[in-house]
């Protein structure tokens, strides 16, 4: 879920409204509009995660984010303003999904006399990497000259750590099973 939360912040809340400018071309009222879809979405996401397992949301959200992600990545010039906003939408929603499962995960596979260093590292990891490091490598990518192609080369960065967010999410979840199954 760090790689969801990461990308989604960098995104979302840091480059979004720079990005709808310079890829479509919208005004900063229409690319503001879209980003309030995605923050509304992302209350939306962290509302229903609680209604499924932490180890199948934050799996599927990591999953369906990559997703979202690909098809924003590889499809960016060709989207519509409808797509656009339903893809924010995803975005938003997803993100929030995974995130708040992944915290649940965290509490139910922690022993609680570490809650608090667990914690403090995933929180550190998750809005560190995401509000910090990555805009920090977008900018670097970005100064080179703000046009399409650099936005597609910050967002091909971004599907590297989204794989390894897959990856990571599967291998918890299949850790605190074999854990469970052990315990039995």
């Amino acid at each position: 879920f760090i790689g969801v939360n990461s990308s989604g912040q960098v995104l979302c809340a840091l480059w979004g409204g720079v990005f709808l400018q310079t890829v479509y071309g919208f005004s900063e009222n229409l690319a503001a509009n879209i980003l309030m879809v995605a923050a509304i979405c992302m209350i939306f996401g962290s509302l229903f995660s609680g209604f499924v397992k932490p180890q199948t949301a934050m799996i599927s959200g990591s999953i369906v984010f990559l997703i979202v992600w690909l098809i924003l990545t590889f499809g960016m010039e060709s989207l519509s303003l409808p797509v656009v906003y339903v893809i924010f939408g995803f975005i938003g929603f997803v993100q929030f999904w995974a995130v708040v499962a992944g915290f649940v995960f965290l509490r139910s596979v922690t022993p609680t006399s570490i809650y608090g260093t667990v914690y403090g590292v995933a929180n550190g990891a998750a809005w560190i990497l995401g509000a910090g490091a990555f805009q920090q490598i977008w900018g670097f990518i970005l100064q080179k000259g703000v046009n399409i192609n650099n936005f597609q080369i910050a967002m091909e960065v971004q599907l590297v750590v989204l794989v390894l967010s897959c990856v990571a999410a599967v291998i918890l979840a299949n850790r605190s099973k074999k854990a469970a199954a052990n315990s039995n």
